[in-house]
């Protein structure tokens, strides 16, 4: 039985040449200037669209509200 082999090349940014870049852009979220995530935790936080509340979209993904999923 052959194993299907999945490639995903991230794309470089065209600023610093780094992988990734921001969602539609051709620079990743540093180079263009988006400032770091306030909730993310460890030492390099994220970047937040200036757009956001000031959270990564990981961040604003997860859930917030410490009462769902809880029983009555």
């Amino acid at each position: 039985m052959s194993k299907a082999v999945t490639y995903r090349a991230l794309v470089e940014c065209a600023g610093c040449g780094m992988p990734g870049t921001a969602p539609g852009k051709d620079l990743c979220p540093a180079c263009l200037g988006w400032p770091p995530c306030h909730t993310c935790p460890g030492p390099t936080p994220r970047r937040a669209h200036p757009d956001s509340d000031g959270r990564c979209t990981t961040c604003a993904s997860a859930v917030t509200d410490p009462t769902e999923g809880s029983s009555p």
